[in-house]
């Protein structure tokens, strides 16, 4: 095995092997974390700033799943200097509204645009751990309870039910995939099934989608038009459940993905700061081109676990690289297990094979 140099400070040594052959993933590059829409009832400097300040709040939750980001301590002056970062913003007029509910008095919609790389390096520097762009996609099973009807909702069902799970995910930077619930679908789950928490048939239902993370969740609304809803993140072990409850169905659903957001985040942002982080050594075999070289480069490149790529030695089809991550070998190993770019062969540590190293793929990481 190859020894690692003495400069590296991390006790990790990883050997990957590249294969080159696709298969379908299911994690997801998502956009649009660095941006938001926010109310604003007014285009004055002050009601401006103001909103600039909202819109990174938001920002803020995406970049990290917790909702609470923007009350952390160590980002009060970046929140206090949010126009700092402003690319882009504009307004959007609002339709009238025929209510007199608070956010009726709100007259435009206000979008902004932040710079990544400025507002990165800060959160960065203050030691805030940060998810990546490149992120679990979430089977979600929903039974749900209203007045005498009971039912999964589906990914073809066109309701506001759909539209507001929809919504609230992508406001949190969470891609969601829902069941087709054809044939297949009904043959293997029903609502009591969900809504009993039956684990072994839901994750048996769910291995048709190849999902990241699967979801469940069962939603009713009480004889008085309040919602409440029980969430479990359903995995090999013990489920993770919390719950959410509200007036409005739009708030109900958020508070369950913001519970989804939550262990997600906790599981994948990376924590930076100081210029800290651990330094590892990878060795790639099989790599027969310069194309697979640059393959395998780029996708090291792109991950946000990986601060730095040099390139240590190459020969014979094998490269060994020294990565210096923004956080540890375990980060790293989770952010692999997430773009499938490389899967254990055994279960002996350091002992890795390469998978689907191509531009734009990703994978998971396999047993």
């Amino acid at each position: 095995m190859l020894q690692m140099p003495a400069p590296l400070r991390a006790a990790a040594l990883l050997a990957a092997s590249l294969m080159l052959f696709c298969t379908p993933a299911r994690s997801v590059q998502v956009s649009g974390l660095y941006e938001a829409d926010v109310l604003t009832d007014g285009q004055g400097a002050r009601e401006r700033q103001a909103g600039f300040r909202r819109a990174l709040a938001e920002v803020l939750v995406k970049l990290t799943g917790d909702d609470s980001a923007a009350s952390r301590p160590e980002v009060g002056a970046i929140l206090d200097g949010a126009s700092a970062y402003v690319l882009q913003y504009r307004y959007d007029s609002l339709p009238p509204q025929g209510d007199s509910s608070v956010e009726s008095a709100a007259s435009h919609s206000l979008y902004v645009r932040f710079s990544p790389s400025a507002l990165e390096r800060d959160l960065r520097g203050r030691g805030i751990a940060l998810w990546g762009s490149e992120r679990p996609e979430t089977l979600v099973w929903l039974a749900v309870e209203h007045g005498r009807q009971r039912f999964l909702l589906g990914a073809d069902v066109d309701t506001l039910l759909r539209s507001e799970l929809q919504d609230a995910a992508q406001r949190r930077g969470l891609p969601l995939l829902l069941p087709l619930m054809d044939i297949d679908d009904q043959r293997a789950l029903d609502y009591s099934d969900v809504r009993g928490g039956f684990s072994e048939r839901i994750l048996d239902a769910s291995r048709r989608y190849a999902a990241d993370a699967v979801l469940t969740g069962h939603l009713a609304q009480s004889a008085g038009g309040a919602w409440a809803a029980e969430w479990s993140l359903v995995e090999g072990g013990r489920p993770l459940r919390w719950s959410s409850a509200d007036a409005g169905l739009a708030a109900v659903l958020d508070g369950g993905l913001a519970g989804l957001g939550r262990e997600l985040g906790a599981r994948f942002a990376v924590r930076g700061g100081g210029g800290g982080g651990d330094a590892i050594s990878l060795r790639v075999n099989r790599v027969a081109s310069l194309a697979d070289y640059a393959r395998v480069q780029r996708s090291l490149a792109r991950m946000p676990v990986v601060r730095e790529v040099q390139v240590r030695r190459a020969s014979a089809g094998i490269v060994v690289f020294r990565l210096q991550l923004n956080g540890n070998a375990a980060d790293f190993e989770r952010a692999v297990s997430l773009r499938r770019v490389i899967a254990p062969a055994a279960r002996d540590f350091g002992t890795v094979t390469g998978r689907d190293l191509g531009a734009g793929q990703s994978g998971d990481l396999r047993g």
